[in-house]
This record gives structure tokens, C-alpha cells and sequence, in this order.
């Protein structure tokens, strides 16, 4: 299905000003984005374009939106761009409204909830990956929609409680009496990153199901559609200690000398070094360590600044233009970045499972619901 949407006018540089109703397909091979984007870019010539748009109207879920534009800046003087942290879901409400005013000047959203963006916007969406990222970026991190950070998540602990070896070798151990009380977890209603988590896990029924009789010697006898379903109930049934956010999980385990794990972000290892937490992630946890949760850069079709959006896109893939995350536990979608930092060494090793996006947008409701009704 095609989506009548505003563009810019080409011209023999770039794109003018002026605005008309466009298709989006007669968008996209004026601004040589999706199915025409080049084997090769000239940068120069991209360059040259964007000096006739305008500003580049930028959107992300980060504090840290100033930083990559500062650096961008050095690099291109003569470009502007205009950058704004919102949060995921007033993002998207501010862009759904504007688009349905006929306004297309925002041009890069950077956030997480593909399901949202999916549900909200479809073929509106543009993942553009510049050619000298081809290589290294997986199809599976360019479609639907172009990944690019992560933020791996999993199962922490204090290792100066538990020095020689963590306390959970399984995901099932989080539903014995052992750690009764014992589970910190986000509330999945208010952190993004949990409900994505808690949800993937419940997608991996064969896998969950395994996990279980690698742990109890028997096969798993359910309760719930599915034993992802029945790790929840079971989770929730051992009264896990619901928290407001990760900074909360993170402070309760490094202030604890007694058992205690709970769900975390991997970035949040960076105040680890600093002495603020002390507290590490399981490694060889059955059936994984982590669900790699994405946050997209997505150009946003119609807008007014595609060439610039290009631009902007190649810087923030780059190890500078990425460094304010990179560097910082959100490891990008490219396989040829290693961490230069050595605390975030171990993210490499960790088993990590990629997110779903269909499965997401189909259950994600469902699991609010059982989790409301059986919290």
C-alpha cells in the first residue's frame, strides 16, 4: 500500500522548499532512499544538496541528542541541525499529529518501541544505511527498520556477595522458593526495556520449555497457553519486589549483602567503575543472557532535509558521531565495533537473542494484560 505524503521538490542540487502532496514511492526516488538508494554515495554531491534544505529536525529518546550534532557540526559547518529529547511516547504523538496537519518537517527519530513506530506509521518509515555500512550491518538490523544501538538486557547480581559464581544458572531458578522475594523487576508498565524482555521471553516457548526440564529433570506441565506464559505467572506467583525503575534494581543489589538479582540494562554497567553500583550481569544463564533490545534511527518519509537525514545518518553510525552511546553499555548494530572500554568487554561474550518485531506488535497488549491481572 502507498501513502500519499508531502515531499520536497528535487531540483539539480537537492531538494527546494517547497512542499506538494507526493507519493511516497516518487519520494524516495527523489531522495534515493530505499529501493533506489546507490551502491555509492557521493558525499560531496549529498553535500551539495543539503545546503538547500532545510534544517534537519531530529527527535530522540536521549539526553545525549546534543552531543553527535556538536561533532556533526565540526564536520559540516554549513549544515544545521535542530535536535529534541522526548520521551518514546510523546515522540510519536507529536509526529503522528504533525503528519496529520500536513507538516513533514521532522526528519530522524531515534527511539525504541519498534511496535509502536510499526503500528503507527508502516511504509512511512525509511531505513536508510549508508553504503559504507552495508557490510557490516545484518539484514536482520536493516528491516523493518534500521537498529542502531542495542540495549542488552538480562539478570544481574552483587559479585561481592557471590564472588566465586553467580546464584542463577537458569531462568526457571527465579520461580523457586529460594528466591522467594528475592527478584527485583522494573515495573514492565513504565520501562520499556522490561516489557520488550519480559515479552520476548514469553515468544520463546520451545526454548523455555527446554530450559525447564534442563532445570527440574521432568518435562513442564502448564498451567498457561505456553511455558513462557507459565515463567510469568510462576515469576509473579514468587512475589517478585516491583520497582520503579532500573536505577532502582541497580541501587537495591549494590546495597544488598544478601541474595538478591534483578533485570537490568547493560549501559548501566558504565557507573559500575565509578564505585555508584556494584553489580554484574549472569553469563551462561540458560536458555540465554540477554534479549539485544533495539533502538532504531529511522528518516521519516516526506521530510524536507533527505539528503541532510543521509548525512546525519553516516555521522551517527561512525565510532565519533556514536561514541555518546557506543562507548557508553548500548553496543551499535555494526559487527565490525569492538568496546575500547574494558568494563564493557564482556557484552561481546554474552549469548544475546534479537527481538521479534511481529511478535511484538501481536502481543505486546496481551502481555500487559496478563501481567495487570496477575501481578
Amino acid at each position: 500500500m502507498k501513502t500519499l505524503i508531502a515531499g520536497a521538490l528535487i531540483t539539480a542540487v537537492g531538494f527546494s522548499a517547497s512542499v506538494c502532496a507526493q507519493d511516497f514511492d516518487e519520494w524516495l526516488q527523489a531522495a534515493q532512499m530505499g529501493a533506489y538508494a546507490p551502491e555509492q554515495e557521493d558525499w560531496e554531491a549529498v553535500h551539495a544538496a543539503a545546503l538547500n534544505e532545510l534544517p534537519l529536525q531530529v527527535y530522540m529518546t536521549s539526553s545525549r541528542v546534543n552531543q553527535p550534532i556538536e561533532t556533526f557540526s565540526e564536520l559540516y559547518p554549513d549544515l544545521v541541525v535542530e535536535g529534541a529529547n522526548i520521551p518514546a511516547a510523546e515522540m510519536l504523538e507529536r509526529v503522528r499529529r504533525e503528519r496529520a496537519a500536513g507538516n513533514y518537517n521532522i526528519g530522524l527519530l531515534h527511539a525504541d518501541s519498534p511496535e509502536a513506530y510499526l503500528s503507527m506509521f508502516g511504509d512511512q518509515l525509511v531505513s536508510y544505511v549508508p553504503p559504507e555500512f552495508a557490510d557490516v550491518i545484518p539484514e536482520n538490523a536493516r528491516d523493518p527498520l534500521l537498529v542502531y544501538r542495542y540495549l542488552p538486557t538480562g539478570v544481574t547480581y552483587n559479585p561481592s556477595v557471590y564472588p566465586d559464581e553467580a546464584p542463577v544458572t537458569n531462568i526457571w531458578d527465579l520461580t523457586t522458593e529460594e528466591f522467594r522475594g528475592k527478584v527485583l523487576i522494573a515495573d514492565p508498565l513504565q520501562t520499556g526495556s522490561v516489557l520488550t524482555y519480559l515479552t520476548t521471553l514469553v515468544g520463546m516457548e520451545d526454548e523455555m520449555a527446554a530450559a525447564y526440564e534442563a532445570r527440574f529433570g521432568a518435562p513442564i506441565q502448564l498451567q498457561e497457553d505456553t511455558a513462557g506464559w507459565e515463567f510469568i505467572r510462576r515469576l509473579l506467583d514468587n512475589d517478585p519486589v516491583i520497582v520503579g525503575g532500573t536505577r532502582d534494581v541497580a541501587e537495591s543489589i549494590t546495597n544488598s549483602s544478601e541474595l538478591l538479582v534483578g533485570f537490568n540494562n547493560f549501559s548501566r554497567m558504565r557507573e559500575v567503575p565509578t564505585g555508584r553500583y556494584n553489580f554484574t550481569f549472569v553469563m551462561g544463564l540458560e536458555p540465554f543472557d540477554m534479549v539485544n533490545l533495539p533502538t532504531h534511527l529511522t528518516v521519516m518519509a516526506g521530510n524536507e532535509s533527505p539528503n541532510a537525514a543521509k548525512l546525519f545518518v553516516r555521522h551517527l553510525l561512525s565510532d565519533k558521531g556514536g561514541a555518546p552511546w557506543f562507548e557508553d553499555g548500548n553496543p551499535p548494530s555494526r559487527t565490525d565495533w569492538s568496546p575500547s572500554e574494558e568494563w564493557a568487554q564482556p557484552i561481546v561474550e554474552h549469548t544475546k537473542v534479537d527481538v521479534d518485531y511481529q511478535y511484538l506488535l501481536e502481543t505486546t497488549d496481551d502481555f500487559i494484560d496478563f501481567w495487570t491481572i496477575n501481578r
